[in-house]
């Protein structure tokens, strides 16, 4: 028997661990690339806030006053590409539809999950993103006051999701 090819069998991966890795790779590639996940949210669990997310002052939100796009425009593109200009900034971004029946606010918030970037930097970036994205929209700051009392007057029996893509490489 030849021994020089013995110390490279331990390192042939056995069928059983080729189809194990095979059938995690196409859950996640349906997790992440295809975002089925987003079909399943209403059957997972609703984990509560934790308290110490709960400071208004680790939010910065804004108020979308105006939008101005074109008629039959695509904006699914363009709002991709504000997500995109925080992608890599560790924080959360979030969009409030606040409505009474006859009329609906929108408001644009982010939250940072790091000491890296201040949540006035990161408002300011997604804030930039949607000057740039869409010319001639018209935001408002929410200050923290503002924003609280805000928060503190939305019904609570609204159920929210919050749905992560996480890549470990």
């Amino acid at each position: 028997m030849d021994n020089t090819l013995k110390p490279y069998q331990n390192n042939v991966p056995q069928y059983q661990e080729l189809q194990n890795q095979l059938t995690e790779s196409s859950m996640l590639l349906d997790d992440i690339v295809l975002k089925n996940y987003l079909s399943k949210l209403s059957s997972f669990e609703i984990i509560p806030l934790q308290e110490n997310m709960r400071r208004i002052s680790d939010i910065r939100l804004f108020k979308i006053n105006e939008m101005v796009y074109q008629k039959d425009e695509y904006s699914t593109y363009k709002f991709a590409s504000v997500f995109n200009a925080l992608q890599n900034l560790n924080c959360g971004i979030f969009l409030i539809m606040d409505s009474n029946g006859q009329k609906t606010d929108f408001y644009m918030g982010v939250r940072s999950f790091d000491g890296k970037h201040t949540t006035k930097s990161l408002k300011d970036t997604l804030e930039n993103a949607l000057h740039g994205q869409f010319p001639g929209i018209k935001t408002e700051t929410l200050f923290d006051e503002e924003a609280e009392a805000f928060l503190e007057s939305m019904p609570s029996g609204n159920v929210s999701t919050v749905s992560l893509s996480l890549i470990h490489i």
